[in-house]
């Protein structure tokens, strides 16, 4: 008697799991530990400066 395929999805998707937690995860931290300058004030990513003008008040909608 051969596996289902529903089975067989299960048994990939859990092997996948088990690897990714054995391989172990990078530097992790607490997101809601913050200063707060993340909330209130929104940060262009690629270049670290916080948006001025209407561009911050369009992302805090």
């Amino acid at each position: 008697m051969s596996a289902s395929p529903r089975s067989d999805v299960y048994a990939r998707v859990t092997d996948a799991i088990i690897d990714a937690i054995e391989a172990g995860t990078g530097t992790w931290r607490m997101p809601w530990h913050h200063s707060g300058a993340d909330v209130t004030r929104p940060t262009n990513v690629a270049s670290g400066k916080p948006y001025r003008g209407i561009n911050t008040v369009s992302l805090w909608a």
